[in-house]
């Protein structure tokens, strides 16, 4: 099920983590604390080739995007999923209601949404088609691409 959160800022983890106090920190700074289980803020200027190998301690990954019309939001969920992340992936910044759906099955299972965006929407954008043709990266485990 999709996590909505509702605010602007991605600073503080959600109460049920249990490092609540903590915040998603940029890679750089990130890899400089040497603590894999504080959050991490990811944007697409960041390289793959910076991420860590080991993703299990993670408990939160948020990807910031600038602009919705980059694609390349849609490739980095699924390769986080592909990669084995399997904590909180939250979407924010600029993206629009209509990828919601999308996103989710890219492996996104959180998302940053503006107040003005009604809830009655939320859920239809997330529900908008119950028989898809493409596989999900859950439906992918374990698959090999050679």
């Amino acid at each position: 099920m999709a996590r909505i959160v509702r605010s602007q800022s991605h600073s503080t983890l959600p109460p049920e983590h249990a490092f609540a106090s903590a915040v998603a920190v940029p890679l750089a700074d990130w890899h400089a604390k040497g603590d894999t289980r504080l959050p991490l803020l990811l944007t697409v200027s960041d390289s793959a080739e910076a991420l860590p190998t080991d993703l299990s301690r993670i408990p939160l990954i948020v990807f910031e995007s600038a602009d919705f019309n980059d694609g390349r939001l849609f490739s980095i969920g699924r390769a986080l999923r592909q990669a084995g992340f399997s904590g909180e992936l939250r979407v924010s910044g600029d993206f629009l209601p209509d990828q919601l759906q999308y996103l989710s099955r890219c492996g996104f299972d959180s998302f940053e949404v503006p107040d003005t965006w009604a809830e009655s929407d939320i859920e239809q954008q997330l529900n908008w088609f119950s028989v898809t043709y493409q596989s999900t990266p859950a439906a992918l485990e374990g698959a090999r691409v050679e």
